[in-house]
């Protein structure tokens, strides 16, 4: 529970523009697995608790935010040597030095993703600084491993809302995210981030590295000896000091040359004559060559002001001709006039009725083109119908009364013969389409009777197991192990939409998971191949309380529990209705609308909803 910010931030705690730390978030951090936030105290945090229980390993994840190359485990170690490292705390690693063999030690072996948060606030602002890690297999090399370090001057960023957008879309997606939110920042460089941090902060390099060493002290008297390595000892005044003593050793011979230099100067006295005579050359010569300096801006000023009478004139020229181009202008529109009033008058006197007879004319030749173009076509189809081609009106009408009656019989017979064949081709289609279905039913359940997993998929699962040398039980698909419950039968299709590809995922055992990698990496399985290293988690996968997960029944398998955690990863809030949604990050409907972060909403009604995976 937060306190009031005048007790938060009093005058006699803090000054008022100071920051500090109100909130340490964690997720997959050392043993800390799964979500974790501590909130502290602005007037004092006691973090206490038995050996081994995550004490230094809480502190060690704000110095990974703080410092360059954190030390890490100090306060275990009596503060001089750090028997921990970065992929220690990312893999959960327990025991320092642990090298049995095996990987019973490491909390999370394969694909893992850890973030660690820290929120700063004076009372009236807040900043949160963070670092997302990942590896995307199962290597502990630091080569392998992935950073993005957060800097964000808004407080409604939040570590949740980090690894949401990561995990929607990886660093490419968060990194867009930070371009398009101005005050939040993405660096792939700690140096860079680190500047920044000390930037906002105010203070020097050694500064978060003293508090590295200070967090790891065991006896208060132990910190004059950092502060005097740290702060005290900047050897950088010693060098400069030697250089300047060194300087010294210099003056006897500066002075020897100087005396020098006096002497050589008495001598050269006798020829200052000379000298005045050269300086007043000199003079002349810079006179001279100033005024070759001046001579192209005195052209240059003379050339502007002769083109700019030019450019007047012109002006005056152009102002000339536009005046008589718009009385040429009038002109033409009086000169219009006049010929309109002429058109109007040789109209009144008969004009019209010329133009018309001329049109009619024009048209009537039009006429006995078409005519004569049709009487040929005529001409032509009566000699190919056997018909009478005489040109005469008792000649046309037997042939249309023939025509007629022939044209009726053919177009019954063809309406009769078209709507049988269009009845033969439905009806041949929806057989051809129920034979394929009941045929390619058939084979499935005869080649696989206890899975309505497809065909294919299955023979693929077939030749795996003989590979590995296991029993095909023991590469289940997900889709084999779950069911909808039948009171929530509603649910099925949008269930099984948000499991999606999923549902064709082969639960493969840890020690069988290199080979089953080698063998589908090293030939063309003709099919999208989606794997998981079923690894037991250590804790039991939390559903949501609201989420589809809560909706299925499991059946009995040993990887049963890794199951569980994935489908906990990809778990959905069920609402009833789009309007809930739409408050509902990573939700769904029974109709199958979902949402993604924010904003984002889907539905694939590409297929039927009851017709689903």
């Amino acid at each position: 529970m937060s306190l009031p910010q005048t007790d938060l931030f009093a005058a006699d705690i803090l000054p008022p523009t100071a920051y500090i730390l109100t909130h340490l978030d964690l997720y997959n951090w050392g043993p800390f697995g799964g979500r974790h936030c501590a909130e502290i105290d602005p007037k004092g945090t006691a973090i206490i608790g038995p050996t081994g229980s995550g004490k230094t390993t809480l502190v060690d994840a704000l110095m990974t935010l703080l410092t360059h190359q954190p030390r890490y485990n100090l306060a275990s170690t009596g503060g001089h040597e750090s028997d921990r490292d970065l992929i220690s705390y990312i893999r959960g690693v327990s025991g320092a030095g642990n090298n049995t063999g095996d990987n019973s030690h490491i909390a999370r072996a394969g694909k893992t993703v850890t973030a660690v948060s820290a929120r700063f606030s004076n009372g009236n602002n807040a900043i949160r600084i963070g670092a997302l890690f990942w590896i995307d297999g199962s290597s502990s090399a630091a080569s392998d491993l992935k950073r993005l370090w957060l800097f964000s001057e808004r407080d409604d960023q939040s570590l949740d809302n980090w690894l949401a957008i990561h995990h929607e879309g990886g660093a490419r997606e968060l990194k867009q995210h930070a371009g398009d939110n101005p005050g939040l920042q993405a660096n792939d460089s700690k140096k860079a981030y680190l500047a920044q941090v000390r930037r906002f902060f105010e203070v020097g390099e050694n500064a978060f590295t003293l508090l590295n060493r200070a967090a790891g002290l065991k006896q208060l008297n132990s910190i004059d000896e950092i502060f005097r390595e740290l702060v005290l000892d900047d050897h950088s005044a010693f060098d400069r000091a030697a250089e300047v003593a060194s300087e010294f050793d210099d003056l006897a011979a500066i002075h020897s040359e100087l005396e020098t230099a006096r002497k050589q100067h008495q001598s050269l006295l006798p020829i200052a004559e000379t000298y005045e005579k050269h300086q007043s050359a000199t003079r002349e010569l810079d006179q001279q060559l100033l005024l070759k300096d001046i001579l192209p801006i005195w052209f240059a000023q003379t050339g502007y002001e002769l083109w700019s009478t030019r450019k007047q004139d012109l002006e005056r020229q152009l102002d000339k001709g536009r005046e008589t181009l718009e009385s040429l202008s009038s002109n033409v529109k009086q000169l219009n006039s006049k010929a309109d009033t002429l058109k109007d008058i040789y109209l009144q006197a008969g004009g019209a009725s010329i133009e018309q007879l001329k049109e009619q004319i024009s048209q009537q030749k039009r006429w006995v083109g078409e005519r004569g173009r049709r009487a040929r076509d005529y001409q032509t189809l009566t000699g190919k119908l056997d018909l009478d081609s005489t040109l005469s009106s008792e000649a046309l009408a037997r042939n249309r009364q023939l025509g007629e009656s022939k044209l009726a019989e053919l177009s019954e017979l063809a309406d009769t013969q078209d709507e049988f064949l269009l009845d033969l081709r439905f009806r041949h289609g929806k057989l051809n389409e129920t034979l394929t279905e009941i045929t390619e039913e058939i084979d499935r359940i005869k080649a696989r009777p206890g899975s309505n997993i497809d065909g294919r998929y299955q023979e693929f699962r077939s030749e795996l197991a003989q590979d590995l040398n296991l029993d095909e039980s023991i590469l289940p698909f997900v889709a084999e192990l779950v069911e909808v419950k039948a009171e929530e039968r509603d649910w099925r299709g949008a269930i099984e939409r948000a499991i999606g590809g999923h549902r064709l995922r082969l639960l493969v055992p840890p020690a069988a998971m290199q080979s089953a990698l080698d063998r589908v990496n090293s030939r063309d399985n003709r099919l999208h191949v989606r794997l998981l290293e079923a690894q037991a988690p250590q804790a039991t996968a939390q559903f949501m309380k609201d989420g589809f997960t809560r909706k299925l029944n499991f059946k009995d398998h040993p990887h049963r529990e890794a199951l569980k955690q994935l489908l906990a990863e990809i778990d959905r809030h069920c609402v009833d209705s789009p309007e809930t949604l739409r408050q509902t990050p990573h939700g769904m409907t029974q109709q199958g609308l979902m949402s993604g972060k924010k904003g984002y909403f889907e539905k694939r009604d590409n297929q039927r909803l009851d017709k689903a995976g």
